[in-house]
Order: C-alpha cells, then sequence, then structure tokens
C-alpha cells in the first residue's frame, strides 16, 4: 500500500514538474529573452477585449470595470479600469510585469484609435469598423487583428493571429447588471475565462 502510494505520488510530482514550464509560457509575462510569449498575448489581449466590452456596452456612460482573469493551475489576475463616450483606460497588474491598453475615439471616424503598453513589445491598435481592431506590432513579431461582436446578451469573436499561428476563439455572455462571462481559448492552448462584472459610475 505505501509503495504504491509513493509511486502515485511520484507520477504526480513527475507530471507537475513537466507541465509547470509548460503552463507558466502559457500564462506569465515576461519580457524577451524569457519564453512567455502566448503569456504576455493572452495578458494583453484581455485588456483590450475587457475594455472594449465596457465601452460599447455603455457606450454613453462613464464606466469601471473589475474583471477576475481565470487561469488553468496559474494564478489569476484581474483586468481593471474606466471607459467613457471616448475613451478606454483598462489595466492588468502581474507579479513581475503589467499592461496597458489606452484608446481614445476620432471625433471624425468615430473609431478608436491607442495603444497597449506592455512587458516586451507594445500593440497599436485601431479600430476600423465597429466589430474589428488592427492590432500592429514593432519589428519581427506579426501583426493580427480582433473581431468582436457584443449583441442581444451574447459576447462572439476572433483574434486573428498572423503567420504560423493559430486564431483564439471568443465567446461569452452579459447580462443588464453588466456581468460579463467571456472565455477566450483555440486549439493546442491554455485558454483563459474573464469573469466579473462592468458598472455604470
Amino acid at each position: 500500500m505505501k509503495n504504491a502510494i509513493k509511486k502515485t505520488l511520484l507520477v504526480i510530482g513527475l507530471a507537475a514538474g513537466v507541465s509547470m514550464p509548460i503552463i507558466s509560457a502559457e500564462y506569465a509575462d515576461l519580457p524577451a529573452p524569457f519564453d512567455a510569449q502566448q503569456g504576455r498575448t493572452k495578458n494583453a489581449i484581455a485588456s483590450v477585449v475587457v475594455g472594449t466590452i465596457g465601452q460599447q456596452l455603455y457606450g454613453n456612460s462613464h464606466v469601471n470595470v473589475n474583471v477576475n482573469v481565470k487561469k488553468y493551475f496559474f494564478s489569476d489576475s484581474k483586468v481593471t479600469g474606466t471607459t467613457t463616450p471616448d475613451s478606454i483606460d483598462t489595466k492588468m497588474d502581474l507579479t513581475f510585469s503589467s499592461n496597458r491598453y489606452t484608446a481614445n475615439k476620432n471625433p471624425k471616424s468615430n473609431n478608436f484609435k491607442g495603444k497597449v503598453d506592455k512587458s516586451e513589445i507594445d500593440w497599436k491598435v485601431q479600430q476600423t469598423s465597429q466589430t474589428t481592431y488592427e492590432i500592429s506590432r514593432w519589428g519581427p513579431k506579426f501583426d493580427s487583428s480582433l473581431e468582436l461582436t457584443i449583441k442581444d446578451g451574447k459576447i462572439s469573436g476572433t483574434y486573428i493571429r498572423d503567420g504560423p499561428n493559430i486564431d483564439w476563439d471568443i465567446q461569452g455572455t452579459y447580462d443588464e447588471q453588466g456581468n460579463i462571462n467571456v472565455e477566450i481559448d483555440g486549439p493546442l492552448t491554455l485558454g483563459i475565462t474573464l469573469e466579473g462584472k462592468i458598472n455604470k459610475k
């Protein structure tokens, strides 16, 4: 019996030893040369998605954002901030880094333009239609885009990743009280769940 318990604990320990670096790379947010590209991207897109949802849900109001970001077998984080009819300001504070999404509405086009300050290469974000946001990155990084539709209690979209990358699906719900629950996930990756409340001030 004792040997069986020891073998079970050994298997669990080995599995944890192998899986933890993989999980860390999927969720951690550290600058190069650390291999945490997936984590940096997930955390940054979470700030953009939450800010966009808040602004679109209550576009004519000032809004407080407080949303948990749940991760598998890894420390959760939180997106906080504000949105107004003409601006978005959301951020995620992490153990060793942070990211912040700020955007303002162009009065001529009524589209938002901004950036994500993050631990490695910053993003530039440009809204090109009601549901589409182009994301450009300096240097060798591939550009990407976000398609996000928020309507009739449902949140749906895709984070489209150029180059040899796989797109991430975005699916969720919201209610009249401002509660949101959104999953961002895709093949061969660990997803995140955005769960919290968006309140009018």
